[in-house]
């Protein structure tokens, strides 16, 4: 199996609910308290932008953080770039971020 199909049999056993993107984006102020920002890997970079359907998944993630939402990152907030930190079309502004193996240099750097 791929990472992505071990992944999501870990967070059923974990019993963390997978909802559809056009569920995500409905959820308002008090649907959900916490979200794990995991959309990318370290690989993202600003040579690539974020899609446009990336792009309106972030401003919400940051919307529902604005109203409470605890919002984790993997590794690096989605949209930040690893290597120089700079911040593609629109980065995830998590509460916290939790790296794996190493610091990545953009984490260091503005903004």
């Amino acid at each position: 199996p791929d990472e992505a199909s071990l992944n999501r049999e870990a967070a059923k056993k974990l019993l963390i609910p997978e909802i559809t993107v056009d569920t995500f984006l409905k959820l308002g102020e008090g649907d959900v308290h916490v979200v794990i920002d995991a959309l990318f890997g370290s690989g993202l970079t600003r040579e690539r932008p974020l899609s446009d359907l990336m792009t309106k998944i972030i401003l919400h993630l940051n919307h529902l953080r604005s109203t409470g939402t605890f919002v984790l990152s993997v590794d690096l907030p989605s949209g930040v770039d690893a290597t120089t930190g700079a911040v593609s079309n629109a980065a995830v502004n998590a509460d916290l971020a939790v790296t794996f193996v190493r610091t990545k240099a953009g984490q260091m750097s503005h903004p």
